[in-house]
Parts: structure tokens; C-alpha cells; sequence
């Protein structure tokens, strides 16, 4: 293969291993499957998205994928994320998929499971979410460096799920870069749980509440100041016992000044967890798309949450603004930016 060659398979299409073969349906693969034609000097179509294979075919592409000659066109990479969403654990073992491929992977993932446990909170569905969260804090503890990346997946769009998600990438990721040489493996399970699913007791708020423009009654306040407590029962009712997980659930809206609710404590009396479930809260409901104004741009909603002296642990905004701005490596930003 010329140097040439090697160049446009790199850049237009990616190779796919027998991991990842193996866990295509037998028959019908998801993605279009490509080769390298020697005598026509291109790559050419070997098997057709959710066509049906013969079993001669079948082998001929297993064949094709262990000489490493099998490959996936890039414009089909969508179709080929949400399918390895659902095969979650391959992300860890596979080489050729680079961290942005990665984090669209994996914000598919939870994002799917999220939507699923927030329409059904059930023992089963609890657990799919922490299996893909597992194997997030896995792929953040081998690198945590790999947090930007996932910062970059950020969605607008204003549901539960979305937030959750979005929460989750900025708690961790903020975490990852205040606390690099302290990160302990089993924190970050706990942490990224309670990340997930801190907001869940807001489901239970009516929606023309939720979606309220302007002032809201002091009935309809008193009906959002639950939320924390309904998700708290909601928790005790599957017999999660996690005390990381409680903190995030019960003081993401506390404030160190004391201005937030349910119980407007201040200081050292709002947890490291409930500090930054609070910072990831804001960022990710400030940059939602609502239904009654547009959402704001990462960096300046950081730079806000920044300014608010006494609101929010300046560590911990530093940090985002830092990992927004310039990624893991940081770039010294101002703390007065």
C-alpha cells in the first residue's frame, strides 16, 4: 500500500477490530463494512449495512477483520456509536478510537440509560446506569485527562436526562482537575452516581411549574424546594445507602453563604461533594436551552459562577474555568477573570 493509501484510510475510515466484530449481530451488521482492494488500489463496499449475510460472506468479512483490513467509512461513525453505547465496556479495550470518539460514546450511553432509570426508577434500571458509570470512572481513572474531552459533548438541550449527563461530565471533570493527585478509584463511582442522578426528585415537580417564566408563588417555590427530599425517598426506596450520593442529592442547591435551600447551611457545613454538585448543577442548568430563554455560553456561565464570591468553592469554578478555557493542562487563569 502506497504512503498515500495509508493517509486516506486514516483520515476517512476506521479500522474495526474483532472485539468489536464479534459484538455486531451475526447476521446484520449495523455500520456499512469496507476493505482494502489491492488490485483497485481503493477501498471498496464488502457488506451493506443490515443486509443479511451468507455464512460464506460472514467469513469472508471475519477473515478480512483479523488481517486488520476491515474498516468502518468515518460518515458512518454515528450508527457505529450508538452501537458501541450499548457494548459500553469495549470503549476500554479498543486502540483505534480516538477521546472525542470516545466521549460521544459515552454520552450516548448515559444518556439512554439516564432517560430509561428517570421513566422508570427501578432496581434494574439503577443498575444499568451504574454499570455505564463504572466503566466511565474506569476510563477517567486510567486518564484523567480524558474529562476535557468529555466537556466537549455538552448538550443544550433542556430535559433530565440531558442535565444528568451534562452534570456528571462537569462534576467529574472538575474534580479530576482540582483533586489529580488525590483521585481515589471508588470516590469516583459514588461521586458520578450521585452526579447522575441528583436532580431526580424534580420529576416529581409539575411540569408548569418546572417550566415557569418569571416569578414563582411561594406555593409552587415550596413545590421545588422538595425536590431534594422526594429524590432522597426515591433513593431509600431502591436501598441506595451511599453517602457521597445523599450529599449531592440534599446540597446541590446550598450555597456557602448560606442562601440556598433545603437547610441553608454555610461554609465547611456543605460537603466537597454537595460543593460540587452545586457548581455542575448551575453550569449545566445556565447553558440548557429552557423554554423561556436561550442558553449561555460555557465559558462565560463558568466566568459567572467564578465572580459570585462566597456562592460557590473558588477552587472548584477556578478549576472549570480552567479546564473550559485551556483543558486538563490548565493556563493559569486569573481567579478576578
Amino acid at each position: 500500500m502506497k504512503p498515500e493509501d495509508d493517509v486516506q484510510l486514516e483520515e476517512r475510515f476506521l479500522q474495526i477490530s474483532p472485539n468489536i466484530l464479534e459484538s455486531f449481530p451475526r447476521f446484520r451488521p449495523p455500520v456499512n463494512l469496507h476493505v482494502w482492494d489491492e488490485e483497485l488500489g481503493s477501498v471498496r463496499l464488502l457488506a451493506g449495512a443490515d443486509s443479511r449475510l451468507s455464512e460464506k460472506r460472514q467469513q469472508e468479512v471475519a477473515d478480512h477483520c483479523r488481517a486488520g483490513n476491515l474498516y468502518l467509512d468515518r460518515r458512518d461513525y454515528r450508527e457505529y456509536a450508538v452501537h458501541l453505547s450499548r457494548n459500553l465496556g469495549l470503549v476500554l479495550v479498543e486502540q483505534d478510537l480516538n477521546p472525542d470518539e470516545v466521549s460521544e460514546i459515552f454520552y450516548l450511553a448515559l444518556r439512554r440509560t439516564l432517560d430509561a432509570f428517570f421513566e422508570q426508577p427501578i432496581a434494574g434500571r439503577l443498575q444499568d446506569l451504574q454499570r455505564d458509570l463504572s466503566i466511565l470512572c474506569e476510563y477517567i481513572w486510567i486518564d484523567p485527562g480524558r474529562t476535557e474531552f468529555l466537556l466537549k459533548t455538552l448538550d443544550k438541550q433542556y430535559d433530565a436526562a440531558t442535565h444528568g449527563v451534562n452534570s456528571t461530565f462537569v462534576g467529574l471533570g472538575v474534580f479530576a482537575m482540582r483533586y489529580r493527585t488525590r483521585l481515589e478509584r471508588t470516590n469516583l463511582n459514588h461521586l458520578a452516581l450521585g452526579l447522575a442522578v441528583h436532580d431526580m426528585g424534580m420529576a416529581m415537580v409539575p411540569g408548569f411549574i418546572r417550566d415557569k417564566e418569571g416569578i414563582l408563588l411561594h406555593r409552587d417555590k415550596e413545590s421545588v424546594r422538595r425536590h431534594p427530599d422526594l429524590a432522597l425517598g426515591m433513593l431509600t426506596r431502591l436501598k441506595v445507602n451511599d453517602r457521597i450520593v445523599e450529599q449531592c442529592v440534599m446540597e446541590h442547591h446550598e450555597r456557602l453563604d448560606g442562601t440556598g435551600y433545603p437547610k441553608g447551611v454555610r461554609g465547611d457545613a456543605v460537603s466537597l461533594p454537595g460543593r460540587l454538585c452545586g457548581l455542575a448543577d448551575s453550569f449545566s442548568a445556565a447553558i440548557a436551552e429552557r423554554p423561556y430563554h436561550s442558553g449561555e455560553e460555557a465559558l462565560t456561565v463558568a466566568g459567572q459562577l467564578l465572580r459570585q464570591e462566597g456562592r460557590y468553592d473558588r477552587g472548584m469554578a477556578r478549576a472549570l474555568l480552567e479546564l473550559l478555557k485551556c483543558g486538563f493542562a490548565g493556563c493559569g487563569v486569573d481567579p478576578a477573570t
